[in-house]
Parts: structure tokens; C-alpha cells; sequence
């Protein structure tokens, strides 16, 4: 093979774009970010290389780097026993630890010569330069100010403008040098790129030494092994070249934003030739270029302070027989894998004296359990407590609910915390328009002012650095007040991929009863009293042949859900379970169901958990058109209805129980989506990585296997 070539590039300045012009040639293969010189950072290469341990270490070490929440190799879909089999035939070395990820990549798709892109190995240059000493680097570079608004934007930016700023002249300065010096390196201008692009790639194949090919200028295909894990910020790059995307900055700035970004980078502006408005290199902008820049290094001083702590804000606990905390398996499971990325973890929840589904025993040695108070003084306590732990400067998450409680004090949270995220899993427009009474602490004396309700949403919303939204509905709504906002996989008890394909129950139990399930908390608004009746006049259009109805869960308006069970005559086809809390009791639930009933009518539902549990598992579902369940799912994955009538949840009930094109399409659905979510990081995967702010980072958490420096 001939030398790999290198592209490197600050965020957002289109690296991803040249990166799969590069790989549409006949010739050049390039697949996802490999961070690999980054986390060579933190190991001993030495004892990386060392032959008795050869190659098991070396492989160990590629499986612990990981981006968007997976290990890289992973990402190129590349096994641990192909690795293995690979750098046995290799010397030891680090170039042949990143070749045998990135060439056993090229030679799959049928490429000689293989590309690595990863924007932040702009700061590893020398790294590069050493290990591999004949390798062309190519560096893109945009108008800052396009690519730190870009930046800014991002979900996992984890910076406002001014910082995005900031990052550019630090990486642009700390790279300078080496594209002044080094005869093996190459510099292009995005601009240049979209609007001359057959122009730039010949200048840039004869500098590589490969042939122009027409194949460069159409992505469509390639940028799909660049971005194989499907970054949503990252689909443009396989879109027709568009030259509106150039200087877009003249849209979207404000004056004062543009005089910043030309008070910060003057000189680097004029040297990449870029336009500049605010005239003439005078006094006054060189002052306020210095103010800037002090005020930009004392910020990243205090976001460098050692130490990480999670603080969480979410939920609530309740107290075991020997005073120890509890809470439900599902949140405690996922704030106790949050807290394995992080030196400490402090939780503030609502206690609860008597709930039975709080079960699990929070470890007091990974989470600090701080108890929120009720009443006047105690929602007062409440801010103080709130004011106290922003001091350790922590990673803040805190759901939506708990947040409306914490309003006063949010920019205070948002400037002290390293980054804020706030959590949003139901739709709070719906929830103010049909008076929910779900809010908590003082919030509640508000319920009656809709407007003002609303208005606080926006703003705790607005004022996060970033949010996690459940469902494409909410993170529209999200969007209408903050640009940065991630759509996440459900908190879940069960894998990601759940149980796995299965074949169809109904063809190996066709003696069996047919088993209709619901899971949730028996409240109003969940629709239970329409499912009753619709469940019904199913058993009625189909007499002689046994259905169960399967209800999983508790609350308020259980003891009335049985009573009208004894009313309309349901006693010998119902059955309430009660909670599920282990995995493998909701496993078990699943692979027992024939389809999924969520039937709520007024209840304000983001994207509810058991649906994706349920599609993952296989399972066909039955939904209304409520909240954000209609604009996640438009196909084939759930058979929708219209809320609040039972009639049309009877007809789709039957349908899928007993027609089998139906049930068949809808099974379909539900595997495609289970084999989809397969390919997602899990939730606390997700968060982890929102909360540390860069999605261009590897995220590692405590106990990696990979041998780090000085170890051993």
C-alpha cells in the first residue's frame, strides 16, 4: 500500500465533507474517526508494543478508545479475532495498530490505499509525524466564525459562540507551525472546496499522488463509511455541494458577534484571507481582542479545575429498613453507570416514605443521595443546596421536572457548572394545555397560568447548555429556544438491543392464549378505561378463543381498574402484575406478549420507553396518536390509532392478533427497529458523553482495560 493519508481540521470546518470526496476515488478508502493518537496520549507505548505481549494488548488498547459511545472498531465493524489475526502478521508498532484497523477497512472496500480522519488529531501532529514520517497530512480550514456558530450549535459542542471562538485560535495557533514547516503537509479552504471543488481535489491529487477522478465530487455513497454510526451532523457531507453553506456567518451573526470574532482573530482572518468588516486594525479592537482573550483563558482555567463531579437531579428515593437509600431499578441502574464515568456522583431526588418499586439499594460509595424538601422553606433549602454544590464546578443533569424547581437559580447553574444538561421526557405543551398535575415543589401554585407555565419551560430549556430529548416532538420543541439538542435512547432496565430477533410466538404457541400487554403507571390520562372496553368487544368478536390482557405496573387508579374489570365481566382474562423491576422479569414479559397496548389519551407522553422496549424485543405495538408517539414512528413499526375511542384500539388489537399480513408487517417493523437500536450506544452511554461536552472526544470510563501510562 502506499502512504496513508492524514486529515485533520478544527470541528465543524468540513473535514467529514473532504474525507468523503477522498473516499469516493477508485483508490482511497476512509471510514469513521479513530481517535487513535488521542488515546495513545494516555497509554505506555512502550509496553503497548512489547512482543510477549503482542498482539493482545495492542487490540485491547484499540477496544478501549471509543467515539459516539463505542468502541472504534466497532464503528468500522471490524471483530477483535480479525484484529488479532491482523497484527500477528505485523511487526510491533504503533503504525501497524492503527493499520491494522484502518487498511483491513480499505481492503473490505476494495481500496489500495487507506485515509484517517479525525478532526482533533490536529493537536497530535507531531504523533503523526513520528510514526508515520511519510504520510501526506491535509489540513481544511473554514472562516471561524462559520465554524465555531456550527460548533455552537452542536449537541455535544459543550460551548457557547465566544468559546467556540476560543477553541479555533487555540488549535489553529498550536498547528501552524507544522503546515508552515513540514514539506508533507497541505492546507485547503473550505470555501475554496465547495465552490472550485474539481479545482482544489486536482491540486490536492497531484500533492498525494493520485489521479483526479470525476467519482470525487459525488459523496453520496461514500459518506456513508465516514459516518457509519449515522451522526446526524455529519449527513450534510453527502448532500450535493451547496455554496450557500459559505459564509454564513453574514446571515446568522450579530453585529457584536462578528465584532468579537474579528477583535479575537484579526490576524488569522487576514491571513486565511477571509473578510473582515470592522475596518482597520485600530486601538480600540486590539483592546478589546486582549480583554477577550483573558476573559476566554480564565474560563478555561476553571473548567480545567481537577476532579468531575456528576450532579444529578432527578426522580426520587425512599428509605429501606436500615436507613439506607432506595429507588427504582431503572433509574438507579442508570445513574450508577453514569456515575462509573465521572470521580463522584451526587444525587438530589424527592424522598418518598412508602413506594414499592423503589427496591434497589443506591451504593453510598458511587452516589451521595442528598433529599430534596418540600414546602416553603424547604423548596427555599431546596436553592440553597442547588447554589452550595455548583461551587465544585459539576456536570449537571437534571430532568425536566426537577429543573422547573431549580428555575430561579439557572443561570447561576449554567455559569458555575461545567456544562448543564437538562433532561425532557414528556411534552409540556400538552402538558399545560390540558392542566397536567404532575408538576412538583412550588411550580404547582403556577398550574392555573398556563402562559407562565410555558414560559418557564422555555426558559429552563433555553438556558441549558444542552438537552436531551425523548423523541423527535420534543426535541423540536426544545429547538424553538436552544440550537442544542440530542435526541437519546429510552432509560431502560433491558440492552440496548433488547432480547434480540425472535421468531413469531404465535407460530410455535398456536394453542396458547394470546397474551395483550400494557406497562405503565395506572394513572388518569393513561387510557386504561378505553383499553377495558376495547379489549371487550375484541373478546366479543372472537368468542371461544382465549386472550389475556397482561397489565404490568401500579398507581393511583389500579383499585378502580379492577372494579371495572367486575363490572363488564373481564375477571378471568385480566390480570394485574404489578411492577416489573428486574430485566430479566421484563424480559420474560416481553417474549410471553403477542402485541403491546399503549393506549393513553390525555396524558402527556414524550416517546414512552416501553415502546422502544417492546419494538427491540420484537414485539408488535398498538399506540394512540398522542404526544411524540406519532412523529417518531410514521410506518410500519406501531399500528396507530386515535386517542380516547375504543373502537378503532379494538379493530387494531384484532388486527394484529389474527391477521396475519397485518401481524406479519408489523412484526417486520418491530425487528427493523430492534436492529436499528442495536447499533446505538446505550442511554448512559449517550449521556455520559453529552454531559462531558464533545462528541469528537473518546469517552472512557473508570476501569478501562487499556494499559495506561505508567501502569504495571
Amino acid at each position: 500500500m502506499n502512504e496513508p493519508i492524514f486529515i485533520v481540521g478544527v470541528p465543524r470546518s468540513g473535514t467529514t465533507l473532504l474525507a468523503a470526496m477522498m473516499g469516493a476515488h477508485s483508490r482511497l478508502g476512509c471510514g469513521p474517526e479513530t481517535h487513535f493518537f488521542r488515546g495513545l496520549l494516555e497509554v505506555d507505548v512502550d509496553r503497548l508494543c512489547r512482543l510477549d505481549s503482542w498482539p493482545g494488548r495492542a487490540v485491547d488498547f484499540l477496544f478501549s478508545i471509543r467515539h459516539v459511545g463505542r468502541p472504534v472498531p466497532e464503528n468500522y465493524g471490524i471483530c477483535r479475532q480479525s484484529l488479532e489475526t491482523c497484527l500477528a502478521r505485523k511487526t510491533p508498532g504503533v503504525d501497524s495498530i492503527l493499520s491494522a484497523l484502518t487498511e483491513t477497512y480499505a481492503l473490505s472496500l476494495g481500496k489500495s490505499r487507506w485515509v484517517e480522519k479525525t478532526p482533533y488529531h490536529l493537536l497530535c501532529l507531531s504523533q503523526i509525524r513520528r510514526h508515520f514520517p511519510d504520510s501526506p497530512v491535509v489540513r481544511i480550514v473554514r472562516d471561524p466564525r462559520d465554524a465555531s456558530l456550527s460548533l455552537s450549535r452542536m449537541p455535544w459542542g459543550g460551548v457557547g459562540f465566544m468559546g467556540a471562538l476560543c477553541r479555533w485560535k487555540d488549535w489553529d495557533s498550536r498547528s501552524s507551525h507544522f503546515f508552515g514547516s513540514d514539506g508533507r503537509a497541505y492546507t485547503l479552504r473550505y470555501e475554496d472546496l465547495l465552490r472550485s471543488p474539481e479545482t482544489e481535489l486536482r491540486k490536492l491529487c497531484g500533492f498525494i499522488g493520485e489521479r483526479f477522478e470525476d467519482s470525487m465530487r459525488d459523496t453520496a455513497r461514500s459518506c456513508l463509511h465516514v459516518n457509519r454510526m449515522d451522526e446526524p451532523w455529519k449527513r450534510m457531507s453527502g448532500r450535493p455541494l451547496d455554496e450557500s453553506r459559505v459564509y454564513a456567518w453574514r446571515r446568522h451573526l450579530s453585529k457584536t458577534q462578528n465584532r468579537m470574532a474579528e477583535a479575537l482573530l484579526w490576524e488569522r482572518l487576514k491571513a486565511y484571507g477571509y473578510p473582515v468588516l470592522g475596518g482597520s486594525d485600530g486601538l480600540r479592537r486590539r483592546v478589546y481582542g486582549v480583554a477577550l482573550t483573558a476573559w476566554a483563558r480564565v474560563q478555561k482555567a476553571l473548567q480545567a479545575r481537577p476532579g468531575g463531579t456528576l450532579w444529578v437531579v432527578w426522580g426520587g428515593v425512599g428509605r429501606g429498613g436500615d436507613g439506607a437509600w432506595l429507588a427504582k431499578n431503572v433509574l438507579a441502574s442508570h445513574i450508577h453507570g453514569l456515575a462509573t464515568y465521572f470521580d463522584e456522583c451526587v444525587w438530589m431526588a424527592w424522598p418518598s416514605e412508602r413506594d414499592p418499586t423503589m427496591s434497589v439499594r443506591v451504593d453510598p460509595g458511587a452516589v451521595r443521595v442528598i433529599p430534596l424538601a418540600r414546602g416553603r422553606l424547604g423548596s427555599l433549602a431546596n436553592l440553597l443546596k442547588a447554589a452550595i454544590l455548583c461551587r465544585r464546578r459539576p456536570y449537571a443533569l437534571l430532568e425536566m421536572r426537577e429543573a422547573l424547581v431549580l428555575a430561579p437559580i439557572m443561570p447561576l447553574i449554567k455559569l458555575l457548572s461545567r456544562r448543564t444538561a437538562v433532561y425532557a421526557a414528556y411534552d409540556y405543551e400538552l402538558a399545560v394545555e390540558q392542566g397536567w398535575d404532575g408538576w412538583r415543589g412550588w411550580v404547582r401554585i403556577l398550574r392555573d397560568s398556563p402562559w407562565l407555565l410555558r414560559l418557564l419551560h422555555q426558559c429552563v430549556l433555553g438556558s441549558a447548555d444542552v438537552v436531551i430529548a425523548r423523541g423527535r416532538r420534543l426535541a423540536r420543541l426544545a429547538k424553538r429556544v436552544n440550537a442544542r439538542v440530542h435526541v437519546s435512547s429510552p432509560v431502560s432496565i433491558l440492552a440496548a438491543g433488547g432480547a434480540g430477533p425472535r421468531a413469531d410466538r404465535r407460530a410455535d404457541a398456536a394453542d396458547e392464549s394470546r397474551r395483550i400487554i400494557f406497562a405503565g403507571r395506572l394513572e388518569r390520562g393513561k387510557g386504561l378505561d378505553v383499553l377495558l372496553v376495547a379489549f371487550r368487544d375484541m373478546l366479543k368478536k372472537h368468542p371461544g378463543t382465549s386472550i389475556i390482557l397482561d397489565i404490568a405496573g401500579d398507581g393511583p387508579q389500579r383499585s378502580v381498574l379492577e372494579e371495572q374489570v367486575r363490572e363488564i365481566g373481564l375477571g378471568g382474562n385480566v390480570v394485574f402484575r404489578g411492577w416489573l423491576e428486574s430485566e430479566d422479569a421484563l424480559s420474560s414479559f416481553f417474549d410471553r406478549a403477542d402485541v403491546l397496548v399503549v393506549p393513553t389519551s390525555t396524558h402527556p407522553e414524550g416517546l414512552p420507553r416501553v415502546i422502544e422496549e417492546a419494538l427491540a424485543c420484537g414485539v408488535p405495538v398498538v399506540a394512540t396518536r398522542v404526544g411524540g408517539i406519532p412523529c417518531e414512528f410514521d410506518g410500519d413499526e406501531v399500528l396507530l390509532v386515535n386517542p380516547g375511542d375504543s373502537r378503532p384500539l379494538a379493530e387494531a388489537m384484532g388486527s394484529i392478533l389474527f391477521d396475519p399480513p397485518t401481524r406479519q408487517r408489523y412484526l417486520s417493523g418491530a425487528r427493523r427497529y430492534g436492529d436499528s437500536r442495536r447499533r446505538r450506544p446505550s442511554s448512559i452511554e449517550q449521556h455520559a458523553l453529552i454531559l462531558r461536552g464533545d462528541e469528537e472526544r473518546s469517552l472512557t470510563c473508570r476501569g478501562s482495560s487499556a494499559p495506561r501510562r505508567g501502569a504495571g
